[in-house]
């Protein structure tokens, strides 16, 4: 059999001989040898070599897709969002707000009244079991629309999984059957009217019964006209905030929409309100009390120079079953 010399150290001195032996076992001493210095090595060159040559830790992938042609269009959208256009809005505003508090505003027309019962034992049962809670349920309008939903999601995320991807597609596909008007918005809640209009707020709380039981409630969904529009309706609103306090007219939200889901328009963009904002009216005998004053006539000219008088519109609706 082959064999090999080494080198070796002889026990308390300091002279050195040769040491004769097998092959294999003159190999394995010298392959240890090495191992053990190669584990030192990497040790020392992971603990001491400069942080940058390291590789970076890698960031947890966002629930979210980053550009537009990763938009999942076969899978999110297939449910509530199938008719929508601008997916990267949507997919922004839901990135931004991922973790903080959203709002699906749903404003609907029914071909047939006659169904309204059907529709809230089916998708108005299914969105509530999906929601954190329903903000307002608004019915009855006599314009543009039949009723009104708004509900409240913990944030961008709680809307995806429960609403893009949680709803059961046979409810959606029995809905859209009897609607003849499906606006759908995503809005976050305005924080401007109760730091500019705290009377117009406040009142609410100063008469709590007639909070939820209100004669009726107005609906603006308010799209600003062009080159200064939103000044003009600022300068209705301060002119008008007091007046409506004093006749028990009062802010119950305003909504800043970020994003349109789904319409029955050919053109979200144009479709889309710039605020929906919720009033309620304690008694008629009261709001009729401010329409002659000079002080409302006069800012009325503001609002209306302020509003797109297409797309805008007022809604006179009643608190529906699931306020």
């Amino acid at each position: 059999m082959f064999r090999c010399s080494c080198i070796v150290r002889e026990n308390g001195s300091g002279r050195f001989k040769r040491w004769r032996g097998y092959g294999f076992l003159c190999s394995a001493a010298a392959y240890i040898s090495f191992a053990v210095i190669a584990v030192l090595t990497g040790v020392f060159l992971w603990f001491f070599l400069p942080i940058p040559f390291r590789d970076p830790p890698s960031e947890a992938p966002s629930q979210f897709p980053t550009t537009e042609s990763n938009f999942p269009t076969s899978s999110d959208f297939k449910n509530l969002c199938t008719k929508n256009d601008n997916p990267s809005r949507l997919y922004d505003f839901l990135r931004r707000n991922e973790n903080e508090r959203v709002y699906m505003i749903e404003m609907i027309r029914f071909k047939d009244k006659e169904v309204t019962q059907q529709y809230d034992e089916t998708y108005m049962e299914e969105i509530k079991n999906l929601a954190e809670r329903i903000v307002f349920y608004l019915e009855d309008g006599d314009n543009v629309y039949d009723q009104i939903l708004i509900t409240e999601y913990l944030g961008g995320q709680s809307f995806k999984e429960n609403v893009l991807e949680g709803i059961d597609s046979r409810i959606l596909e029995k809905r859209a059957q009897i609607l003849e008007r499906d606006d759908i918005f995503l809005a976050k809640l305005n924080s401007d009217v109760e730091r500019l209009y705290s009377r117009f707020v406040e009142g609410v709380d100063e008469d709590r019964n007639n909070r939820y039981n209100p004669v009726t409630f107005h609906v603006h969904g308010m799209k600003f006209a062009p080159n200064g529009g939103r000044d003009d309706v600022t300068k209705f609103d301060d002119a008008t905030f007091n007046l409506k306090a004093d006749n028990s007219i009062f802010v119950q939200a305003w909504f800043d929409i970020e994003a349109t889901c789904t319409t029955t328009s050919g053109n979200s963009d144009a479709l889309k309100y710039d605020q929906v904002r919720i009033e309620s009216i304690r008694d008629w005998d009261d709001y009729a009390n401010i329409l002659p004053q000079a002080r409302w006539v006069n800012a009325q000219r503001d609002r209306q120079d302020g509003l797109d008088s297409v797309f805008s519109f007022s809604e006179t609706m009643e608190a529906g079953l699931y306020q």
